[in-house]
């Protein structure tokens, strides 16, 4: 028989034994293993005068098949009365289970890789177009209590929307963010100047839910300690602004 050896189509002894199986169509149940490990050590062989590269797991069931092979050759003996503990499986049926094995999850296989494709192929919807409908119905397990209610409105929408178009993971941390220790950032911060600037260009470094409420209320204590005023815009978003300690900038909106 002619081959067209190519090693790398097959994933292993198994895969090339299945080929092997489906080119000579033999039945799995009743596997002539005579048949098939002819063709798989001719197989071999033939990758080995091409001078291929045949890994060890070729080799090892090709070295199994040729035992197989060189004991079918023996004259028969007499048989004789074995114990429990002497019985050994039918080669032929032993292989037939371990390719049957292999062709279910195979097969499995394939149908999982059909549905990944399918589910890539669909599309989700648009998380933007999900915050008008999420800023309508407030989410009832962020609770904060402010004196101005616009300014605890305005945070609410921003934590939905970030909930949604920033997702954050959940972390454990020997050592969290302390709001002393953000004020100080914030107070680094390029963007920390006094020109109003909108609260979102804070969370630009934060990686999780406690960073941005740290960040929130580090600019509160900073409002407290005069070093910072804030409004909220008729879009209900929240603006910042640095105050400076001898004289705010008059164009800040009250």
């Amino acid at each position: 028989m002619e081959f067209n050896v190519s090693l790398d189509q097959f994933e292993g002894p198994l895969d090339l034994m299945l080929h092997l199986v489906h080119t000579n169509k033999l039945d799995l149940f009743e596997l002539k293993l005579d048949v098939l490990a002819t063709q798989y050590i001719a197989y071999i062989r033939h990758a080995l005068n091409k001078g291929l590269d045949v890994s060890s797991e070729y080799l090892v069931e090709f070295t199994s098949l040729m035992e197989y092979k060189s004991r079918k050759l023996l004259p028969k003996k007499q048989e004789i009365e074995m114990d429990e503990d002497s019985y050994q499986e039918d080669p032929a049926q032993a292989m037939a289970r371990r390719l049957q094995e292999y062709e279910k999850c195979k097969q499995e296989a394939a149908m999982l890789s059909k549905l990944h494709e399918l589910r890539q192929s669909q599309f989700d919807r648009a998380p933007a177009s999900l915050i008008d409908e999420w800023s309508a119905h407030p989410d009832p397990s962020v609770k904060l209590h402010l004196k101005s209610a616009d300014l605890q409105k305005a945070f609410e929408r921003l934590m939905r929307r970030y909930a949604i178009l920033k997702p954050y993971e959940t972390q454990v941390e020997v050592k969290e963010l302390s709001v002393e220790e953000r004020m100080e950032q914030i107070l680094k911060m390029d963007v920390f100047t006094n020109t109003p600037f909108p609260f979102e260009q804070l969370l630009e470094d934060t990686k999780t839910l406690h960073e941005v409420v740290v960040t929130f209320l580090a600019i509160l204590e900073l409002v407290h300690d005069g070093l910072a005023a804030v409004y909220c815009s008729e879009e209900e978003e929240i603006w910042i602004q640095k105050i400076s300690l001898k004289k705010s900038d008059p164009s800040w909106k009250d």
